[in-house]
């Protein structure tokens, strides 16, 4: 008799435990279920949680991010072709103001040491057809023609004439167009030394060590490029010059 109820207690028992199991059993599967559908959900939506804040990051800096001090490069900063006639009405060192049938404009002639060496009758009131470039603000000579007579400033590159083409070795001798010729003494080149400060419509500002700026005359960048020469803001730099009254003529620049 105790046998049996013994074995019957046993019985139960195990009865009992499988039936646990199985309840366990029953509870952890929708859990381990969640899980994996979170798990899975995660995964599909990552690529949207990731992507929308990636972008929102690339806009701002767009937007924020300042723009680079350029290197300066071969373009026409001097500006556009021009050709135009009119009569001079105020003639200065370094140029003059002519008036056309679109309006007046200043056409900058550069150091009047290089142009006046021409022999050129450029006065007030006369008549002029001028060929070079127009940037929004001035006229960069290239050929001034009076009275059937060439003024030439700049090369067809845009390179200055009173300072592009000067053979620093030789007393700084120049041939400028024409027949005539500009000299400038060996003992009138300088160096200055200082670092690239701006550079805009074919001018470059140097911030020179001393405390000074000055603004560089130096063409087109398309000419200096032809020389390997690139010049980015706060490069340190050694100019070779003259001095043409108060304004200083670059021939040389070197980094």
């Amino acid at each position: 008799m105790i046998q049996k109820i013994l074995i019957a207690g046993l019985i139960v028992g195990i009865i009992a435990v499988i039936g646990f199991g199985l309840i366990d059993a029953a509870q952890v599967t929708p859990d381990s279920d969640s899980v994996i559908l979170a798990t899975e959900s995660l995964a599909t939506d990552m690529p949207e949680i990731t992507a929308q804040p990636t972008a929102e990051v690339t806009e701002i800096l767009a937007e924020t991010t300042p723009d680079p001090q350029p290197v300066i490069q071969a373009q026409d900063s001097m500006g556009e072709a021009w050709l135009a006639e009119g009569t001079v009405t105020l003639l200065e060192d370094f140029g003059f103001t002519l008036a056309t049938a679109d309006g007046e404009y200043y056409v900058e002639l550069g150091p009047p040491t290089y142009w006046q060496a021409q022999g050129v009758n450029l006065a007030d009131g006369a008549q002029a057809i001028v060929d070079g470039y127009y940037n929004g603000e001035q006229v960069h000579a290239r050929v001034v023609t009076v009275e059937g007579a060439e003024l030439v400033i700049r090369t067809e590159a845009g390179q200055p004439m009173w300072a592009g083409g000067a053979d620093h070795e030789t007393n700084g001798e120049q041939q400028a167009a024409g027949g005539s010729q500009f000299q400038v003494a060996a003992e009138d080149w300088v160096t200055l030394s200082g670092v690239i400060g701006s550079a805009s419509n074919g001018n470059v500002t140097l911030n020179v060590d001393d405390g000074s700026i000055l603004n560089l005359q130096m063409g087109q960048p398309q000419f200096w490029q032809s020389q390997g020469i690139a010049l980015s803001i706060g490069d340190p730099v050694e100019v070779l010059g003259f001095w043409s009254g108060d304004q200083f003529m670059a021939g040389d620049i070197r980094k």
